[in-house]
């Protein structure tokens, strides 16, 4: 028997009990160690995995806000073209309104020319008949 530092006893076979039983331990412990380990490495790949993610992810929410700016400026463009198609329907209306405008303004001058016509004709009918009746006074007064 031996006396520890702490003043009891201890027997030769209880020595290399206590160790076995450390060395028991300790290869517990490095066990244990080496499962924490292996749990570190994962949890950094996982780590690693998720960083990946993330980027991909900013990636898509990048994508999809190109998408939303490109599809606003294509909703932006339907709404010019809509406009523009409106105005130019609108042009046309106009454009057959000052087409029958110009008709109607077309047959007034027709008619116009017509009267004009028929009023010059009445005119020369009236200077002939008046040319014919004042040759007609003079030769009776002759």
């Amino acid at each position: 028997q031996s006396v520890s530092s702490d003043g009891s006893k201890t027997g030769g076979g209880k020595n290399n009990q206590s160790i076995k039983s450390l060395q028991s331990e300790l290869k517990d412990k490095e066990e244990l160690l080496l499962d924490v380990k292996a749990l570190i490495y994962d949890y950094q790949e996982k780590i690693k995995d998720s960083v990946s993610n993330e980027e991909e992810l900013n990636i898509l929410l990048q994508r999809i806000e190109e998408k939303k700016k490109i599809e606003e400026k294509k909703r932006r463009l339907k709404e010019k073209i809509e406009e523009q198609r409106k105005l130019r329907i609108k042009k046309q209306e106009e454009n057959e309104k000052l087409k029958k405008e110009l008709e109607e303004a077309r047959k007034q001058l027709e008619e116009v020319k017509v009267s004009y016509e028929d009023l010059r004709s009445k005119d020369d009918d009236y200077n002939d008949i008046e040319e014919t009746t004042a040759n007609s006074v003079q030769s009776h007064d002759i």
